[in-house]
């Protein structure tokens, strides 16, 4: 009998132990993906004319990544932390699974400088 509930208390304990796990490898998947989503987005941006980024301050990017949807915000500062660097921030949003309107974020931040001497 005594047996029997140590190995209760034992299988309780890796239960709890097991599905906490799990939650945590969960939410660092989401955030790897939303750091993706992120990076994907300022990788994009680099390809455009210097010239054209503070057109992007503001806009919204939603992207599907395995049946999630992630929103990308972008806040593009012109001439910060100079005047030949433009300041670009991804702000990633989603909804937690099994928890509908609660959302998680994270925030990326890039400094795109441009080239000296050149026109763009």
């Amino acid at each position: 009998m005594i047996a029997a509930v140590i190995l209760i208390i034992v299988m309780y304990g890796v239960a709890q132990f097991y599905t906490r796990g799990r939650a945590q490898i969960d939410h660092e998947e989401e955030r790897r993906k939303g750091t993706a989503a992120a990076q994907f987005r300022l990788d994009e941006l680099r390809t455009f004319s210097y010239a054209l980024l503070p057109g992007y301050d503001g806009t919204d990017t939603t992207m599907v990544i395995d049946e999630r949807t992630y929103v990308v915000g972008l806040d593009v500062s012109p001439e910060s932390p100079n005047p030949h660097a433009t300041t670009v921030v991804a702000t990633v949003t989603w909804d937690i699974r099994n928890q509908p309107g609660d959302t998680r974020s994270l925030e990326v931040t890039t400094i795109i400088g441009r080239v000296v001497g050149v026109i763009n």
